[in-house]
């Protein structure tokens, strides 16, 4: 059997046996032709490999019959991971109602072949897929596998506290980027690094001094992180002497 979009090949090499070279070859219709063979434009049918006896002895032949069967199609779909680095993605393939059966798929360019049409846990990338037939035709297509948005990189500043033990600094987004926030804005959550307690969910919020982490998140549940830390002034001390004090009555 011949697939569409098979290459040229030798119909000798398709011969039983080891058969002898220097014979002749006729087409179904008995038209002398080459040994190549054309998927696109030679006829398909039974062919006659014929070598010519020498001297009193009778010639020799072969039969070989080919059969072309027609391409299929496929369709692809695709699924975006949701996030930057993840292996969330998927790719599901479907070949026509036609399709000989069993049908086997694969998203490696045919090294493996599987019984399943859906791929799931995939990384963002571009992916070689096939799908073979039970005559063992395949059908080949490119498929990406796209990121849902690039990655959320967002960096944060702080101001140092007033006084010895206030909460007069300030901790707060000075840029922000990436990510997939079309239908809402970023959402934003302080904790106190070392206890991870939240303590405000505001771009910018009032603290005392520490450190404090922010994770910034978007519409798919991405998210991006950063550290500040807030530093505060050294509590003012004092001393006092008190010297000796006479005291003289006069009288």
């Amino acid at each position: 059997l011949v697939c569409s979009g098979d290459p040229n090949f030798s119909m000798f090499d398709e011969l039983n046996g080891i058969p002898q070279i220097g014979g002749e070859w006729y087409d179904p219709n008995y038209n002398n032709v080459t040994e190549m063979f054309d998927p696109l434009t030679s006829d398909v049918g039974t062919y006659t490999y014929v070598v010519e006896g020498l001297n009193a002895c009778p010639s020799d032949s072969q039969f070989l019959y080919i059969d072309y069967q027609e391409g299929f199609e496929i369709e692809t779909y695709s699924s975006p991971v949701s996030c930057n680095g993840f292996q969330d993605g998927s790719i599901v393939l479907l070949a026509d109602n036609n399709t000989v059966s069993p049908i086997t798929y694969s998203i490696d360019g045919g090294a493996n072949y599987f019984s399943y049409n859906e791929f799931s846990n995939l990384e963002f990338g571009s992916y070689n897929v096939a799908v073979k037939d039970g005559n063992g035709c395949i059908t080949d297509s490119l498929v990406t596998v796209l990121s849902a948005a690039p990655e959320i990189n967002v960096l944060t500043h702080a101001t140092d506290v007033l006084c010895y033990g206030d909460s007069s600094a300030t901790v707060s987004v000075s840029s922000i980027s990436g990510g997939n926030i079309e239908n809402s804005s970023y959402q934003y959550n302080w904790f106190q690094s070392g206890t991870d307690e939240l303590v405000g969910t505001t771009e910018s919020i009032q603290v005392s001094a520490g450190g404090y982490y922010l994770v910034v998140e978007d519409d798919n549940g991405c998210q991006g992180t950063d550290e500040v830390s807030v530093e505060q002034v050294n509590p003012m001390t004092f001393s006092a002497e008190i010297e000796d004090i006479k005291i003289v009555l006069l009288g």
